[in-house]
């Protein structure tokens, strides 16, 4: 009666009971006495905190057991109520300890509210991160697969003059151009390797990097610019180093 105007109150008759009730109903604070029929209050006070680390608890003590009430605040108890209590104390010493737990409820709850905001800024972010180098990978993508186009071109040209000249050579079949065709099916492939790597550009599980020589890099595009070269009257040089790197 002294606190059901202000609290809706539930009791119970022991620790065991007044723990399926806080399983139950979430209350705001507890009020355990420290001598309680079966499980006693402080065993029962360690059976809260595993519940509810954050709910206040408050003891009820008889007169002269500060040992006991110092005990159950070390283990987690907020506060504790010495009997006989003053009915104003009781009132006082509750009302400070429903609003902790409120104002706590309330820090956790604006906590893990600001932290899934903080969640989706990241998101935002690398999102936008990746957009902003999914931009720089498309000007290095034009870029790198303009190269091996460019060869090819140049190569499709020659064997279009060499089909010119055969044609023109008494309508003989022009001879083969196997060199020219290795390079031009080279360049194509690695334009196919340019599409598929920028096609899983940004994907989880895309393919893994790996080694490369870079001796057989410039060996190939030495190779692919040298008809291109000796066509334009440019004397190509190439040397490599025994040793790979």
């Amino acid at each position: 009666m002294l606190l059901k105007p202000s609290y809706q109150v539930h009791t119970a008759e022991n620790v065991e009971s007044g723990l399926q009730l806080l399983q139950e109903k979430r209350p705001d604070t507890i009020v355990m006495d420290i001598r309680m029929p079966g499980m006693n209050g402080i065993d029962g006070l360690r059976k809260i905190r595993e519940i509810d680390p954050h709910l206040s608890v408050i003891m009820f003590t008889g007169f002269g057991a500060l040992e006991t009430a110092q005990e159950a605040l070390r283990l987690g108890a907020n506060d504790y109520i010495n009997k006989p209590f003053d009915a104003v104390q009781m009132r006082e010493v509750i009302s400070r300890n429903v609003e902790r737990t409120r104002l706590q409820r309330q820090s956790e709850a604006t906590a893990h509210e600001v932290q899934e905001l903080n969640e989706r800024l990241r998101n935002e972010l690398a999102q936008k991160e990746r957009l902003a180098s999914l931009g720089q990978a498309s000007a290095e993508f034009v870029h790198d697969l303009s190269n091996p186009l460019t060869i090819v071109w140049g190569y499709v040209q020659i064997l279009a003059k060499k089909l010119e000249h055969g044609d023109g050579n008494n309508g003989l079949r022009p001879s083969s151009s196997p060199r020219e065709l290795q390079i031009i099916e080279q360049n194509v492939r690695l334009c196919r390797e340019l599409l598929t790597m920028w096609q899983s550009y940004g994907k989880v599980g895309a393919a893994k990097t790996k080694p490369v020589s870079i001796s057989n890099i410039v060996q190939d595009v030495g190779k692919s610019v040298s008809g291109m070269a000796s066509q334009n009257g440019v004397q190509l040089d190439c040397h490599i180093a025994d040793e790979e790197c």
